[in-house]
């Protein structure tokens, strides 16, 4: 399921930040796209993505980046065994289907151990069934964090500055003179109507 935040900068923000996708792993990205105002594409999975959907977000990814812009990802997902390995199964499924890692991003924005440390979540024990549970155990120790724990301002704080690190600054000014002479075309049109 995708979701495109209100477009604010007419749209052009995928233009000025190369082109930028954000995944998340919970649902608390919802809460997070009513938080930010930039139009930029998100993703909620529920554990791994299937291989369709990732073909699927690899070719719009494509199709958009054409000219051969940068494409980041950014991604958010749980601090547990498959939640850490999301991060790389998501780079590698791009760049296979992209068949390109050279403009490929992926950063990892949460849940980080930094941040866990930082935040303190509610601890949760890690899924022993998990089959990367041992090599989790081995660098994080026997608890698991969820994203849904953060607070979704916080999240939203992650997401925009990140996005506003890519963002081409005189392009944005640009774009941002252009938008203001628009309006007050539309606005004198419309007090003349």
């Amino acid at each position: 399921m995708e979701f495109i935040v209100p477009e604010n900068m007419s749209g052009e923000i995928n233009t000025i930040v190369q082109q930028l996708k954000v995944m998340t792993h919970a649902e608390i990205k919802l809460k997070v796209i009513r938080t930010l105002e930039m139009d930029v594409r998100f993703t909620a999975n529920k554990g791994y993505s299937s291989s369709s959907a990732m073909y699927e977000a690899s070719k719009r990814i494509l199709d958009a980046a054409g000219d051969g812009r940068d494409i980041h990802i950014i991604y958010l997902g749980d601090h547990d065994p498959s939640g850490i390995d999301m991060t790389r199964d998501i780079r590698e499924r791009f760049e296979l289907f992209t068949r390109d890692s050279d403009g490929l991003q992926v950063h990892r924005l949460a849940l980080n151990y930094d941040q866990v440390e930082q935040w303190n979540p509610p601890e949760n024990p890690a899924k022993e069934s998990d089959s990367r549970y041992q090599s989790y155990r081995q660098k994080f120790g026997e608890s698991s964090w969820e994203l849904d724990a953060v607070e979704p301002a916080t999240l939203a704080d992650l997401v925009r500055n990140q996005i506003q690190e890519l963002i081409d600054e005189e392009l944005w000014d640009q774009i941002e003179f252009k938008e203001d002479a628009y309006r007050q075309e539309l606005n004198k049109l419309a007090s003349n109507y």
